[in-house]
Formats: structure tokens, C-alpha cells, sequence
């Protein structure tokens, strides 16, 4: 059997730093790598010892699917692959208020960071095999609402529930939800990161990536990387939401 691993947002940050670790691990055969840079994502597939497969697509669109599908039909007959890893790293942020952000780019965030991941998760689960792991990339934003961030924050408690509640339908399959802090990554680098979460701390892809893959191997649902992470966690669990969004304000978070 031919053991596939199938990454979103490759081209970049926590993305590319799951490929370079399961290149490292060789637990698969081949790695599917998929963003919208095509040239990245290529100059990556020179780089890794695993043979791998490049796929241009924007993933707020559904014109790509029809070819993965495909793709994996073929892979599934020709070679009998099967999914071990889907790993769904695609996402946006914008660090604005709701109604200083267009309706285009708010509506795009959505698209990309839930629609994408909820029809991927079901385009592939067909083809995974047993024992199988889905990672979906949220965030510590997924645990409270953020002033400032209101739709990423949002956006990433759907895909923490989701992948959760997921991970209670499908018997043989694990779906695990990673919450980082903000990472050292080209979304920090553009300012999309409220000033606040800089402060309480910026994690390295290569201890995230690491922490999940592991995690997932011993089926739990959740990864936080970092104390800090925790304490967001926990925080949330104990303050009114009222509050938590006055202090937002008033630390400029």
C-alpha cells in the first residue's frame, strides 16, 4: 500500500514546516503539496527526499477539486494509496475591525480558513486509511472572541469544534485541532497579528509541527504547543467574555 500525505498551504510557514518534518520521518511515499504559489510549493518538492506531488490551487475557489478528486481515484487504483496524513495548514487573517474590512475579504477569510477545509476533510476521508490523521490548523483566537480579529477568531472556533467533533464520528481516523500562539511566519511578518498576542508570546513552526504530529499519533484531538497557549485556554474557560473583550481593548490585543 502506497501511504500519501496531503498538505494545504504548503507553500509556506506551519505548511511547509509539516512537510519537511514527514520528509524527515519517512512515514510516507509520497507528499501532495498544495497553495496557490506554485513556483514555492515546487522549489519545496526539489527539496525533499519523499517524491512528491504539486498542486496550484486557490482554495477559496472549488474549481480544484474535481482534479483532486480524480487524482486520488487514480492513486487509489493505480498504486493502492491511501491517505495517512491530511494536514489543512491554508489560511488568512486580517487584524482589522469588522466593518474596516471589506465584505470581499471577510467573506474570503471564510472561505479559505472553514468552506476549503470542511470540503477537503470530505473529499478525502474516503481515501484514507485506517489509522489515518487529520490536522487542521487552528489557533489560541479559536478559544475566545478577539476584538479587532472577529472573524479569524471565529472562523477558528468552527475549525477547533469541527475537527473535535470529528474526531468523535470517525472510529478509525484521528482528527486533532492545533492551536498555536502567532508563529514565526510571513502572517507574522505582514502585521496581521494583533500587537497583544505578539506579547504573550511567538512560537517556532518547527516545535509546533512537531508537538501535533505527535499528538496525533497518540489520537488526541487537541495540541497546544506552549504555557502560554495554555493559559489562554485556560483564561477563557474562567472570565466573561465581556470582560475578555474590554481588556482586549484596552491592551490593544
Amino acid at each position: 500500500m502506497k501511504k500519501i500525505a496531503v498538505i494545504t498551504g504548503a507553500s509556506s510557514g506551519l505548511g511547509m514546516e509539516f512537510a519537511k518534518q514527514l520528509d524527515k520521518l519517512s512515514e510516507v511515499d509520497e507528499i501532495w503539496l498544495i497553495a496557490r504559489r506554485e513556483e514555492r510549493l515546487r522549489d519545496l518538492a526539489s527539496k525533499l527526499r519523499t517524491a512528491s506531488v504539486v498542486i496550484s490551487a486557490d482554495l477559496s475557489q472549488e474549481d480544484w477539486e474535481s482534479d483532486f478528486v480524480q487524482r486520488l481515484e487514480h492513486a487509489a487504483n493505480a498504486d493502492n494509496a491511501k491517505i495517512e496524513y491530511l494536514i489543512n495548514s491554508a489560511g488568512l487573517g486580517i487584524n482589522e475591525k469588522f466593518m474596516d474590512t471589506s465584505l470581499a475579504a471577510n467573506t474570503n477569510m471564510l472561505d479559505v480558513n472553514m468552506r476549503s477545509l470542511t470540503r477537503i476533510c470530505y473529499l478525502a476521508i474516503p481515501f484514507m486509511n485506517k489509522g489515518g490523521k487529520i490536522l487542521n490548523i487552528a489557533s489560541v483566537a479559536a478559544f475566545m472572541p478577539q476584538h479587532k480579529f472577529s472573524v479569524y477568531a471565529a472562523s477558528k472556533a468552527y475549525v477547533l469544534n469541527f475537527s473535535r467533533a470529528l474526531n468523535s464520528e470517525l472510529e478509525d481516523i484521528t482528527v486533532i485541532a492545533v492551536c498555536p500562539n502567532p508563529m514565526e511566519t510571513e502572517f507574522f511578518a505582514k502585521g496581521e497579528v494583533p500587537k497583544g498576542f505578539k506579547k504573550i508570546g511567538v512560537e517556532k513552526v518547527e516545535k509546533v509541527a512537531r508537538k501535533a504530529l505527535r499528538r496525533a499519533k497518540r489520537g488526541k484531538d487537541i495540541s497546544l504547543q506552549s504555557f502560554p497557549a495554555h493559559v489562554v485556554r485556560f483564561i477563557s474557560r474562567i472570565l466573561p467574555h465581556n470582560f475578555v473583550l474590554w481588556f482586549e481593548r484596552k491592551s490593544d490585543l
